[in-house]
Order: structure tokens, then C-alpha cells, then sequence
């Protein structure tokens, strides 16, 4: 079979320009229509949105003034695309809800002074997640996003702060980066998000602290990448990753390691039916 090198990628359109300052946040709504971008704005904090309907002509729509905050951190669109949030910057760590048109939607939802906020919706659109730089997340009923209401307890990432929250593409599984010495990510069944429930033990990453978090579409895979620029990759479908150990550890555990590490237990070894 031939095999052809990968041809190199066309830009699609000019550099897009509207947008003031440096850029922190970005992201398309579910149906690629419209780009926000937002990031540090002395001035009025402004979301820029565009109209990527036709990339290679792209226009520019009417920008939000989110004059609360000068910096943006985080962009999250709703599953049906009218709604925008915004976490703030550390001023006063406000997260916004807007509506593509510019409007505000309900009362902003207050974070405590001093923070940076991350912010997520589930794929339903019913939950949005919010994650501050003191380590903690909380889940709020955006039903009525014109009125908020805490969904459970809040989530807490023990021993350090956080960068990066993400909803799996099923809806079931919330992450949440943590910036330690060894950066971690913690894993929770949101299926019941007024009951969430911690997933195992933390991942970790040695490289440094995770700044960004993405989960495949297929949900199998998380992606996480540190400030030095390192990606990892994990696969998060159980049943591969007991095939994998156990085709790596094949015949490791035979009945005389069996009967001197679990002598109370008769010989069942976990990877015997794995070929």
C-alpha cells in the first residue's frame, strides 16, 4: 500500500482582528457558527464574537462588554448556542451568563475575591460547572439559567488550586486540573449531579501543573497538557486498560507467587481468561 505524506493544512481565512489585549479564552458553539474570544481587556473585559458560518469569510458580530471584570479566563458555550458564560479573573472572580446578542442573563454568579474562574456546561446544557483557582468546583441547575441554584455540595482539589474543568462528551464524568508541585487531576461521576461521586485516585502528572484538559469524542480519552507544554494522554476505558495490563503482565502471576503474596485466597489469577 502507498503511503503519502500529510499534506500541509491551508488557512482557512485572513487573520481575524476585533479582539483587544491578550487572548486567554476561545471557543466555538456546538453548531460552528460563531467563535468567541476573550483574554485580558483593561478596558471593558470584551467577549468578540464572529460569524465562522462561511470560514473563509468570516464576519464580525457584536462584541460583549463584560465591564465587571478586565480579564476572561474561560468560555463555555450552552448545547443550543444562545448562551454564553465567562468565568472571571482574579478582581472578583465573577462568572457571567450572556446571551450571544450582548444581553446579560440573571445575576452573575460570584466567586471570592482574589480567584480565577473556570467554567464548563454539560453536554445537556442543564449543568454548569465552575471551578475557581482555590481549588474548588461547584455545580449549578442552569435549568433557568435566569436563576441558578447549586446542584449538591461543592467539589473540592485537595492541596492545591485549579485551571481546568471539562464534562465528558456523555455528560457523566466532570475533571477537574489541579496546580501542585506534580500537577493532578481528579475525576467525578456527575450521572447524579446533585449527588457527584469521586472516581479512584487522583491522575497525576509529573511534568507540572495542568492548564488545559479535553476529553475525546468518544469519551475514551483525556487529554492534559502542563505549562512546560507536555501532553498526556489517558485512556479511560476500563475494560481496554485491564486488556493492556494484562497482556503486558502475561504469566507474571503463576500459583507459586500466588500462594506466597495471597495465601488465603485460592489460585484465581485476574488476567487468566485474557488471551
Amino acid at each position: 500500500m502507498e503511503h503519502r505524506r500529510p499534506q500541509p493544512s491551508c488557512r482557512l481565512s485572513e487573520t481575524l482582528t476585533g479582539a483587544d489585549g491578550t487572548i486567554f479564552a476561545l471557543a466555538f458553539s456546538p453548531d460552528g457558527r460563531t467563535l468567541a474570544a476573550a483574554g485580558d481587556d483593561p478596558d471593558h473585559g470584551t467577549i468578540t464574537l464572529w460569524d465562522v458560518s462561511d470560514p473563509a469569510h468570516p464576519g464580525t458580530r457584536s462584541g460583549i462588554s463584560n465591564s465587571a471584570t478586565s480579564s476572561v479566563m474561560s468560555l463555555a458555550f450552552s448545547r443550543d448556542g444562545t448562551m454564553l458564560a465567562a468565568g472571571g479573573d482574579a478582581s472578583n472572580g465573577e462568572v457571567g451568563l450572556w446571551r450571544t446578542d450582548g444581553a446579560r442573563i440573571g445575576q452573575p454568579i460570584d466567586q471570592p475575591t482574589g480567584t480565577h474562574t473556570w467554567v464548563a456546561f454539560s453536554p445537556d446544557g442543564r449543568t454548569l460547572a465552575t471551578g475557581n483557582s482555590r481549588g474548588t468546583v461547584t455545580l449549578w441547575n442552569a435549568t433557568d439559567p435566569h436563576h441558578l441554584t447549586r446542584r449538591g455540595s461543592p467539589l473540592t482539589v485537595p492541596g492545591g488550586s485549579l485551571w481546568s474543568v471539562a464534562f465528558s462528551p456523555d455528560g457523566r464524568t466532570l475533571a477537574a486540573a489541579g496546580d501542585t508541585e506534580s500537577g493532578t487531576i481528579h475525576l467525578w461521576d456527575v450521572t447524579d449531579p446533585d449527588h457527584p461521586t469521586a472516581i479512584g485516585l487522583p491522575l497525576t502528572v509529573e511534568t507540572g501543573f495542568v492548564a488545559v484538559l479535553a476529553f475525546s469524542p468518544d469519551g475514551h480519552t483525556l487529554a492534559a497538557t502542563t505549562d512546560d507544554g507536555v501532553a498526556t494522554l489517558w485512556d479511560l476505558d476500563v475494560e481496554s486498560a485491564i486488556s493492556r495490563i494484562c497482556a503486558g503482565s502475561s504469566g507474571a502471576l503463576g500459583r507459586q507467587q500466588w500462594s506466597r503474596y495471597v495465601p488465603q485466597l485460592s489460585y484465581d489469577p485476574p488476567c487468566a481468561s485474557t488471551s
